[in-house]
């Protein structure tokens, strides 16, 4: 199959977990907006805004026990692609 037609399932490098959890984006600045997160990989999520909001280009991704510096990779209206950061250890 040319790679034109593949869908965005198949040029993932990871696969994702399809969940519905609520969350926080969390700014730099410490402003905190809720989230769903509906899919999560190792290296990234999507989530679902709640307002069509700014988003900023990076911020701290929190949900449940788990709390990940993020970017926005592509954006919706209402949802978007996050990368996370590697984690850096002491």
């Amino acid at each position: 199959m040319p790679r034109a037609e593949k869908s965005m399932l198949e040029l993932r490098a990871e696969p994702r977990k399809s969940m519905t959890q609520a969350g926080w984006i969390v700014e730099d600045g410490g402003r905190k907006r809720p989230c769903l997160l509906t899919n999560l990989s190792k290296s990234g999520a999507k989530i679902t805004l709640l307002a069509r909001n700014e988003l900023p280009p990076e911020f701290t991704l929190c949900v449940g026990e788990m709390s990940r510096r993020s970017r926005m990779i592509w954006r919706t209206c209402f949802n978007a692609g996050l990368q996370f950061e590697p984690a850096h250890s002491p």
